[in-house]
């Protein structure tokens, strides 16, 4: 069994496999943690090569994991491969074990906070966390913040939409 938990190495994974004889190939089991490409914010032209090469490396799997419902969708409904193939495992968090860990909250500060986080991209859509936000109406006010990896482009991208949905001062 070969276990493949990197989206970016499934595709060099399933062109090896392809390679080997009939009868020499080991089960292939992948772990879906990223959004299918072809399906969102690539350009045009290229969504057709990278819709074909999506397919191709899952294709190739005998079992893949996708980590949401979503995901799972757009694997099979998005690149044809067979639902009984794909099973989902969502992402886990031991909450317990965080609370353990916080920190206490300032005593000076009531606002609620509202925690996002994860690498600032397209698949996270912190956008749309930073719309709701901005509807939320009651008083006080909750804070936005937001943890993740990410280069300046997005940092400075989520800056200016929390600012034109008028979240200066509540978001960080």
């Amino acid at each position: 069994l070969l276990f493949s938990a990197g989206n970016q190495m499934h595709w060099h994974i399933a062109r090896a496999l392809h390679r080997l004889p009939p009868g020499a190939r080991p089960r292939l089991l992948g772990r879906a943690s990223n959004a299918v490409v072809a399906l969102g914010h690539a350009p045009a032209w290229a969504r057709g090569a990278i819709r074909a090469q999506e397919a191709f490396q899952y294709r190739a799997m005998d079992r893949v994991v996708a980590v949401s419902e979503e995901l799972r969708g757009q694997i099979v409904d998005g690149l044809g491969i067979a639902g009984e193939r794909v099973s989902v495992i969502p992402n886990g968090i031991d909450a317990s074990a965080l609370a353990a860990g916080a920190e206490a909250p300032d005593e000076g500060d009531e606002r609620p906070l509202i925690l996002g986080i994860g690498r600032l991209s397209v698949q996270k859509d912190f956008e749309t966390l930073i719309d709701a936000v901005a509807l939320i109406t009651r008083n006080p006010a909750p804070v936005l913040r937001i943890l993740g990896r990410g280069n300046d482009r997005w940092r400075t991208r989520l800056l200016r939409r929390a600012e034109s949905r008028g979240l200066t001062g509540r978001f960080e």
